[in-house]
């Protein structure tokens, strides 16, 4: 249930193995922002790591992945807030700093946006499946 909801969202957002292949500042620019999970990653950081004006990069990303860059970057962190919610009980607060979110209730929103589902009632799903897995 909650776990199809994050591979599904994972799948959504993924990258083809053929642009990740073919094309270095695509890869670089994932690399940097998954290995830079609790760091606020800006367009204009990603744009001076390959050397191009954030405008350009966006368009780039857009015509290389059909993806928008701020949505791709803010679903890896909400994909990450999920794991961090799946595999433990801390409060909101802290998962918004795990992720590099810099306030709460940015968290929420960004969350609720990418997962069509508030932080509170993916907890709910979770519970309700852990319950369901034990009896």
């Amino acid at each position: 249930m909650a776990n199809d909801l994050v591979s599904s969202i994972e799948s959504e957002y993924r990258i083809s193995e053929h642009v990740l292949r073919y094309d270095k500042r695509i890869k670089k620019i994932q690399s940097y922002v998954l290995s830079r999970m609790e760091e606020r990653v800006t367009v204009n950081t990603l744009a001076e790591l390959v050397a191009v004006t954030p405008n350009h990069l966006s368009e780039y990303f857009k015509r290389a992945t059909g993806q928008n860059l701020h949505r791709w970057i803010a679903a890896q962190k909400v994909i990450s807030a999920a794991r961090i919610i799946e595999k433990s009980n801390i409060p909101a607060s802290l998962v918004c700093s795990k992720v590099g979110i810099a306030s709460e209730s940015t968290m929420r929103r960004t969350f609720k946006s990418i997962m069509g589902i508030s932080m509170r009632d993916y907890k709910r799903k979770l519970l309700a499946q852990l319950e369901f897995e034990i009896s």
